[in-house]
């Protein structure tokens, strides 16, 4: 993480944070919860790398996010992602 963070950068610059998106995804093995780890302890502009690092993620390993995890998510926010992606 210290090496992406000094060489590569975390700004929010997209030449920055699509390059170290992807290797959170590499580094954690698509594990959706491990990537959002990452992206939180790397620092710089964690919010935006971690959506997209995560979001590939949870295309590529949907079986990383826990199922109650979803459910607290759709129950706090009113919401049913099935509305969202059929």
């Amino acid at each position: 993480l210290t090496l992406l963070y000094n060489e590569v950068g975390c700004s929010m610059e997209t030449i920055d944070t699509v390059p170290v998106a992807l290797a959170l995804v590499y580094l954690s093995k698509g594990d959706a919860l491990k990537c959002a780890q990452l992206a939180a302890e790397i620092g710089g502009d964690t919010d935006t790398i971690g959506s997209i690092a995560t979001s590939i993620c949870g295309v590529y390993r949907p079986e990383t996010i826990p199922q109650e995890m979803i459910e607290e998510i759709e129950k706090v926010n009113n919401i049913n992602f099935d509305n969202y992606i059929y």
